[in-house]
């Protein structure tokens, strides 16, 4: 998971210029005078990269051979031994071990008694070996070095704690210091009659114990301190001479420099560089290219940077954030996770004032809405934000924040931007889970992602990957196929205008055609509308922006002419009338839309772009009175077809009660001087609605105003829908409850409908052509007011 933090191994990953820190260390290791021992220190804080420089040392050294002499690179990870009480006896066994070549038992025992000294001995052993037939050594093995790897395996057995107790017995003690100074004058000797460089990488001398320490640099100093031997030690200098303290009279500082002959700094990075890194390491956390202009690049700069001065520092922010990005990737924006991650880090004090009153910082709600009661309840917010920053003034709080404050916060809140005195900016797009809204505020604030919420994924998966021609519909797939933000969603992974982005949008549609009246399950209240229109018409609506053409807005009228399913008939009612919109000149197109609203308070919106904001292109290519024609006659086809199948009488699921008044009244407004065509559509229309809605509806939209402000009332067609008693039953009872307010939202224009409607009903009014009955405006007001109703 913590990749960051992972030491590189080659100079050509390298992102932070130390190539040449390193070729020249190189350099100097391999041209130093080492025929009395070399001691290297690289010194670097923690996390300034010391293991990644070793790493790219050694490939270097194993680059730059030199013609005359052998390099041998032995690495001594001494944090492996903290603990065991063996620390210095392991250096010397790695030693060997890295030395020693792969030899047969009587062939080792040969290089031992090449390092033995008794000399009569060593030949009548030999002498033996030679008679038992003992082969020579390989061709590719060096004896000496052979020799010299017994020599510091001989040096770890005499520093081992075994050896050493045993030495605390009376009279041992003096006996095991010969023993050791012999051993070690016999591997001086062995190391000085060969000339071969041994280079010995002691790493994370820093994580050991202080008497560890002191123990390991003294053993390096006194007994490894041989001719032909380079120690190369990595560590915080700070740290590793407060540790010597303890074994220099509080000269740690002054000892270490003695020892070490050629002290290497780790370069620090700029803090362009460091930034340049850390922003990488961001992108890369979040599979991301780069960082999107405004917003985001605002947090990398206000609400990062500046706590970021060090490489310490960048690990330590680095490691934290992958955590929480990979507990809550997919639900939270990948810049406001890391600018929060950063004050939680780095300024507590601030991100706790933060988490205090975030519900004052944030939107009021996802979309935007921009309702009288809306305003009035940003404004009420907004104050309660000014006092709360204020209050925070007046008590000092800010006082111990950093310097730009206001910045961080007006970058991470917009919303806060007015309280701090400042512009206010855009708003955040409502595809983002930006820690600014107040439906996804709450995530940036704990490590596990709320269970109430839909993941990214599921959207992703949903949107782009499932192949929902074959899917089969569970609670979880239709819990996202329904959440009300999934539009945002749609225009956030589909908004290039490709071939692929086309197909899949027409795949969606083909999903909500075939599975919404046919599939009856229940979601939480929170997440899911179970409307049908929004979620098919959404997909015209981002067809027909400016960075779509009109070859994608007319597959998608193609798809809905070509589709049989369930919800094909619905929709093609809806596109129906809007192509007949768009084919009207602007000012009329504007006048029948306020004209709906006024009667039915419906809007149809304007899924097929306003005039104002589609494309010239898409205006000017797509032939609307065409497909008016097309969607008419398909919806008729339709509708003959539903009614000569008795197999169902009612679906699974509705049409809500504002989506059948909006599509009776466009019906109404399609087939209003064609009767039967107006009877065939409602009466295949039945089986989306309930029953008593479909008759209180219909019966409303049977009724015509005219030029002279009389309304027709098609009594013949509602023979064919309903029994009159039915419709007269349930308006009396209506208005006995007082809900006939409710039923037409407070509408008079609507209620008149319905008022001339009983009137005619009851044998009233004159009959007109059509077998249509004229009832006068005075006579439908005058049924208004025995219900109770004064316009």
């Amino acid at each position: 998971m913590f990749e960051a933090d992972k030491p590189i191994r080659h100079v050509e990953n390298d992102e932070y210029g130390r190539k040449k820190y390193v070729d020249n260390l190189a350099y100097a290791i391999l041209t130093d005078d080492d025929s009395d021992g070399l001691i290297v220190g690289v010194e670097g804080e923690w996390g300034s990269g010391k293991t990644s420089i070793k790493n790219m040392l050694i490939e270097r050294l194993q680059q730059m051979p030199l013609p005359s002499r052998k390099t041998h690179l032995i690495e001594f990870d001494a944090w492996m031994y903290s603990r065991s009480g063996e620390v210095v006896s392991a250096l010397f066994s790695e030693i060997s071990a890295g030395l020693s070549p792969r030899l047969k038992w009587y062939q080792r025992l040969r290089v031992r008694l090449s390092g033995y000294r008794g000399r009569a001995f060593k030949h009548a052993v030999q002498l033996g070996l030679d008679i038992l037939g003992a082969c020579p050594f390989p061709t590719n093995v060096n004896i000496a070095m052979a020799v010299v790897s017994w020599g510091f395996q001989a040096l770890s057995e005499e520093l081992s704690n075994d050896t050493l107790q045993g030495g605390t017995m009376s009279g041992r003690g003096a006996k095991t210091a010969d023993n050791l100074r012999q051993t070690r004058d016999v591997l001086k000797r062995n190391l000085n009659s060969q000339s071969d460089r041994i280079v010995v990488f002691i790493d994370d001398l820093d994580r050991l114990l202080d008497d560890e320490i002191g123990s390991l640099i003294q053993a390096v100093k006194a007994v490894g301190d041989l001719p032909h031997v380079t120690y190369v030690l990595f560590y915080d200098k700070s740290y590793v001479a407060q540790a010597l303290d303890k074994v220099s009279h509080d000269r740690g500082v002054e000892f270490l420099e003695k020892i070490v002959q050629i002290p290497a700094v780790v370069p620090e990075l700029s803090l362009s560089d460091l930034h340049k890194s850390l922003k990488n390491e961001i992108l890369r956390i979040g599979w991301r290219d780069n960082l999107s202009l405004g917003r985001e690049q605002d947090i990398f700069n206000q609400c990062i940077c500046p706590f970021i001065r060090s490489k310490r520092d960048m690990m330590r922010f680095l490691n934290d954030f992958r955590l929480y990005y990979a507990a809550l990737g997919d639900d939270v924006e990948l810049l406001d996770l890391a600018g929060i991650t950063a004050l939680r880090i780095f300024c507590s004090e601030l991100y706790r004032w933060i988490g205090e009153k975030r519900n004052y910082l944030t939107d009021l709600e996802f979309v935007d809405n921009n309702s009288g009661m809306y305003v009035d309840r940003q404004r009420k917010k907004q104050k309660t934000l000014e006092h709360e920053i204020q209050d925070a003034r007046d008590a000092g709080i800010f006082n111990g924040f950093p310097a730009n404050w206001k910045e961080i916060v007006r970058v991470l809140f917009p919303f806060a931007n007015k309280a701090l005195g400042k512009q206010n900016l855009s708003r955040v797009p409502d595809s983002y889970r930006a820690i600014c809204k107040k439906d996804h505020v709450d995530t940036y604030f704990r490590l596990v992602p709320s269970p109430e919420n839909i993941s990214e994924k599921r959207y992703k998966k949903f949107v782009c990957e499932i192949n929902l021609d074959n899917a089969q519909p569970d609670a979880d797939l239709m819990q996202v196929a329904y959440s009300p933000r999934l539009k945002g969603r749609i225009g956030r992974y589909l908004y290039r205008d490709t071939q692929q982005n086309a197909r899949r949008m027409c795949m969606l549609l083909r999903f909500y055609l075939k599975h919404h009246f046919l599939i009856d399950l229940q979601f939480p209240l929170s997440t899911v509308e179970k409307y049908f229109y929004p979620y098919v018409l959404n997909l015209f609506e981002l067809a027909c922006e400016k960075r779509w053409n009109s070859a994608n807005a007319e597959a998608l009228l193609q798809e809905c002419i070509d589709n049989e399913n369930i919800g094909a008939f619905p929709i093609d009612i809806y596109l129906a009338m809007l192509c007949g919109l768009r084919s009207l000149p602007a000012q009329e197109e504007d006048w029948q839309r306020n004209r709906l609203s006024e009667i039915w308070d419906v809007e149809v919106g304007w899924h097929l772009g306003a005039r104002s904001q589609m494309p010239s292109e898409l205006d000017k290519k797509v032939d609307w009175g065409i497909y008016v024609d097309r969607f008419e006659k398909k919806v008729l086809s339709l509708a003959k077809k539903q009614l000569q199948d008795k197999g169902r009488d009612s679906l699974p699921v509705h049409l809500s009660f504002y989506d059948l008044r909006l599509t009776i009244a466009m019906l109404g407004w399609l087939f209003k001087d064609v009767p039967d065509a107006l009877t065939d559509a409602l009466l295949a229309l039945r089986k989306y609605a309930d029953e008593d809605q479909f008759v209180f509806l219909s019966a409303a939209a049977l009724v015509i105003e005219q030029d002279d402000g009389s309304y027709a009332v098609d009594v013949q067609t509602a023979k064919h829908l309903f029994k009159s008693a039915d419709y007269l039953n349930m308006v009396n009872s209506y208005v006995n409850d007082n809900e006939l307010q409710h039923k037409t939202d407070r509408r008079y224009e609507q209620q008149l409908h319905h008022a001339a409607y009983a009137f005619a009903l009851k044998g009233n009014g004159i009959v007109i052509q059509n077998g249509k009955v004229q009832v006068t405006a005075d006579q439908a007001n005058n049924v208004l007011k025995n219900w109770g109703i004064d316009g």
